[in-house]
This record gives C-alpha cells, sequence and structure tokens, in this order.
C-alpha cells in the first residue's frame, strides 16, 4: 500500500494480520487443530511410567525419606496443616501424599 502506513502501535503491519487471521481460519476449516501434539517418546514414557519420579524429577521439593516421616506423623495423629508446615508443603499436597494420591511408589 503507497502513502498510508497501515502499522498497528507494536509496530506490525495490519496487512500482515490480515493475512494470518485469514490463514488461521483457513486452517480451523480443514480441521487442522491449532494445538501442539506430544512427542510419540513423551507418551510412551508417561504410558510406561518411565518418567522421572520422586526426588528424581528436577522440580521436587521433598525427598523419599521426608515422606515416610509424613506418613508416620500422620499414622501418630498431626494433622495435614501442622505436616505441610513442618515440611514447606501445602496443607493439600500432604493430604495427598500421605493417603497415597502422589509419592505412591514410597
Amino acid at each position: 500500500m503507497q502513502g498510508k502506513d497501515r502499522s498497528s502501535k507494536a509496530g506490525v503491519s495490519l496487512d500482515l494480520l490480515a493475512d494470518l487471521f485469514v490463514a488461521l481460519e483457513g486452517a480451523l476449516a480443514r480441521g487442522v487443530k491449532p494445538t501442539a501434539t506430544p512427542r510419540p517418546q513423551t507418551k510412551r514414557r508417561v504410558v510406561r511410567r518411565r518418567g522421572a519420579r520422586g526426588s528424581r524429577n528436577g522440580r521436587a521439593v521433598l525427598t523419599a525419606a521426608v515422606v515416610r516421616e509424613m506418613r508416620k506423623m500422620a499414622a501418630e495423629g498431626a494433622s495435614f496443616a501442622s505436616i505441610g508446615r513442618a515440611f514447606g508443603v501445602h496443607r493439600s499436597t500432604a493430604q495427598k501424599i500421605v493417603r497415597g494420591l502422589r509419592w505412591a511408589h514410597v
């Protein structure tokens, strides 16, 4: 387009944005889903339970010894809230661990 600058505040051409929306509309009309699907090896790892479990997970806060101690405290009658405070996790996290919904492999 000559003479007029058709750019948005972000500096992206409005014509480019219009072209992108047209392309997205066409893809949706053909049945293409805009979301990414997991890679096959990721699906296999989840199905075969070969992911990093427990403290081998890079984002783990607890260890197997701590989980055993949490369950021992619960067996002695401690509340989930006090267990959570003692180990720096939320009450519901302590509850799930004690009941075996999390860290079930320990």
